[in-house]
């Protein structure tokens, strides 16, 4: 009786502690499922502002207008590109499936690595350079973007010479039917525009603009692609090793 009477008292007080442990176990996964979607909602809130945004940059001053800071933003010493490119890097580093850029100059490392890492991710990159100005970036081409099988095509003049170039400067990423993101400005992509010069970029979700900016990536694309498969440019390219 004695034994019952212990194992009686031992079954309330589990039945009781299961009582308190289940509701604060489920509050507690309560509390971090409402946290990760108030998180969420910040970061979507967030990612809407930053790509319907106007960043300027001033000269040796840094840049502002990126969300959600309010002020100027000032490189770090330690890391100067990756904080005055960090509109760029955030723009590549949240594509989900497509990638199309189109910059004239890109020599500077961290904007190589963030579309190799979009590449590696899954998403489909494709770049247009302007040939006579890949001389700076050859090494990081070869490296990065030949190696991760990154489609490329390289605007040739007429002649070789350089009185026309590909002097178009913007992004285009997720387009679809329905969706869509741009962002564009008068800046290259280079280690003195975002030290030494004004520059501005515009980060833009309206799909009419959207559109507009596909359609110029893709004509551009197949353009040069024929245009590059002729004997002189197709030579060209390969004394460079830049063959598409």
């Amino acid at each position: 009786m004695f034994s019952l009477r212990i194992l009686q008292c031992k079954y309330s007080v589990l039945v009781t502690a299961s009582l308190l442990v289940i509701p604060i176990y489920s509050w507690n996964c309560f509390f971090k499922y409402w946290k990760k979607l108030q998180n969420d909602y910040q970061q979507a809130i967030l990612f809407n502002q930053r790509h319907n945004c106007v960043v300027t940059y001033q000269a040796n001053k840094g840049f502002s207008g990126w969300p959600p800071n309010v002020g100027r933003v000032k490189p770090r010493l330690d890391k100067p590109f990756e904080e005055l490119y960090e509109p760029i890097l955030y723009f590549i580093s949240t594509a989900e499936k497509t990638l199309d850029v189109a910059v004239m100059l890109i020599n500077v490392k961290c904007i190589f690595v963030e579309l190799v890492k979009a590449k590696q991710r899954g998403v489909t990159v494709k770049i247009i350079f302007d040939f006579h100005h890949t001389e700076s970036s050859k090494d990081y081409i070869k490296k990065a973007v030949k190696k991760y099988d990154i489609e490329c095509q390289y605007f040739v003049t007429a002649g070789n010479n350089s009185d026309t170039i590909m002097h178009h400067k913007y992004l285009i990423k997720d387009y679809s039917e329905t969706n869509g993101f741009v962002c564009t400005g008068s800046m290259n992509f280079s280690t003195t525009s975002v030290l030494i010069n004004y520059e501005s970029f515009v980060f833009m979700s309206n799909r009419d603009v959207v559109s507009a900016f596909k359609r110029n990536f893709d004509e551009i694309w197949e353009s040069i692609h024929m245009d590059n498969q002729g004997l002189i440019n197709k030579t060209i390219l390969m004394d460079a090793h830049l063959e598409s």
